[in-house]
């Protein structure tokens, strides 16, 4: 059994949070270069693949999110011959699912630029054939996506926090050397596959050498895991549609110039979740952990990440909301943060709200109950996309930063409310879903 003591989640933090931090850098110095070099159309469809990547890499049945709170739980119970099982039947079934994504985007291209984007005729071959060559990468980033999580369950955040910041740098800068061959969209595409791949083939040595046994499917490990990674599908895929739902309204309702105009802030200020998903990321697998053997150390943990995120977000949060316009304008030039400042200023504060819904969201899926924060998603989304059009159609990308500033307050009061009501004050270790499963 793994354990677990304060010093060492605080050192597993200060990585994971060099892992997200790192490219938050580049990005800073690469999304100026990409619009000057492929203008404000072509990266708009960069940025609309960055998220569909994102996305797509998640819709996985919620195995990779299933994998980490069931192998951190079994390591709590000193199950560890389970882990094997586990990993197998997360790496080939999220291998079989990244194979029907990355047809259906390829096949659907097509109908994406022509029927949905606003892309213009002179641009529409060529996105097309970019997003034919974007759906290659979505089998690795799918396979990707469950591999870190055995290494985050295990808490290996050492060697997790090269993988992430390469990858996350790569995906950056990669675009930037490939638009040196042609400042188009086709070698910037066969960049970001090139990237995800490379990543994969990393993270494929990583976990074979951490996990004790053979990667052996088990029939009834796999129902434990769909069990639970159905209704973390259902809660991850909706709250990230909903995070990247305000392009695509853009995209369809305005402009890909307006979805650069939006873009470009959002792009920095929703690098500031590498806060609380520094946190979150070593804090789900402890959370999972201890919930099983510690019980008040997981409500310690819980209650002190919160007054932490804030500490830490707060000020950047005021200085971005006040300086918006004067940052913007060093950034990426007046002409875009002419119509990017309010829009900052909104996204600043929801970042912040956002990130403080981080710990009670992760909490319940931690406790074996990612059924709870999956229904407010359900109940939360249909609402949330009929006032993000309707304020995105009547005031424009300032009215899409508001509708997601009031999602992101609504859904961040709810789960603070459920978390204490349904995990908190409830007696008891987490439920464990394989033995359901059997």
């Amino acid at each position: 059994m793994t354990r677990l003591d304060p010093a060492r989640l605080r050192h597993n933090v200060v990585l994971n949070f060099l892992g997200h931090g790192i490219p938050l850098l580049a990005a800073l110095a690469a999304v100026p270069l990409l619009i000057r070099g492929l203008g404000t159309e072509r990266f708009g469809i960069v940025a609309l693949a960055w998220a569909l990547v994102t996305m797509v890499g998640l819709l996985d049945l919620g195995l990779g999110r299933a994998l980490t709170q069931i192998v951190a739980a079994a390591l709590g119970r000193s199950q560890e011959h389970r882990v094997g099982a586990l990993v197998g039947n997360a790496f080939f079934v999220t291998a079989g699912l990244g194979l029907a994504f990355g047809a259906t985007l390829f096949f659907g291209s097509s109908s994406l630029v022509g029927h949905v984007l606003k892309v213009p005729d002179w641009l529409a071959s060529e996105a097309v054939t970019a997003i034919r060559i974007l759906s290659l990468a979505v089998p690795a980033a799918m396979v990707g996506n469950s591999l870190r999580g055995v290494l985050e369950a295990y808490q290996r955040f050492g060697p997790l926090t090269v993988v992430r910041a390469s990858l996350g740098t790569l995906l950056l800068l990669a675009p930037i050397a490939a638009m040196q061959v042609s400042p188009t969209l086709q070698p910037v595409m066969w960049a970001l596959v090139v990237v995800r791949w490379l990543a994969l083939a990393v993270l494929l040595v990583l976990v074979r050498r951490s996990t004790p046994t053979r990667w052996t499917p088990n029939a009834i490990e796999l129902r434990s895991m769909i069990t639970m990674g159905g209704w973390m599908t259902v809660s991850n895929a909706m709250a990230f549609l909903m995070l990247y739902a305000d392009r695509f309204v853009i995209g369809s309702l305005l402009s890909l110039e307006a979805v650069t105009w939006y873009a470009a802030p959002a792009e920095i200020i929703q690098r500031l979740a590498i806060v609380p998903a520094a946190m979150m990321g070593v804090l789900f697998p402890a959370f999972s952990q201890l919930l099983t053997e510690d019980r008040d150390a997981a409500r310690g943990l819980y209650r002190s990440s919160r007054p932490t995120i804030f500490a830490l977000l707060a000020p950047p949060v005021v200085v971005l909301a006040v300086l918006a316009k004067p940052l913007l304008t060093a950034w990426v030039g007046p002409e875009i943060a002419a119509r990017s400042a309010t829009v900052a200023a909104i996204l600043a504060v929801g970042g912040l709200i956002h990130a403080l819904a981080q710990p009670p969201f992760h909490l319940l899926q931690a406790a074996g109950r990612p059924d709870i924060p999956a229904r407010l998603h359900l109940v939360e989304a249909p609402l949330y996309v009929g006032y993000l059009l309707w304020l995105t159609a009547h005031f424009g990308i300032t009215g899409t930063a508001a509708a997601w500033l009031l999602r992101v307050s609504i859904s961040t009061v709810a789960l603070h409310w459920l978390a204490r009501r349904c995990v908190l004050d409830q007696p008891g270790a987490a439920r464990d879903p394989a033995e359901a499963a059997r």
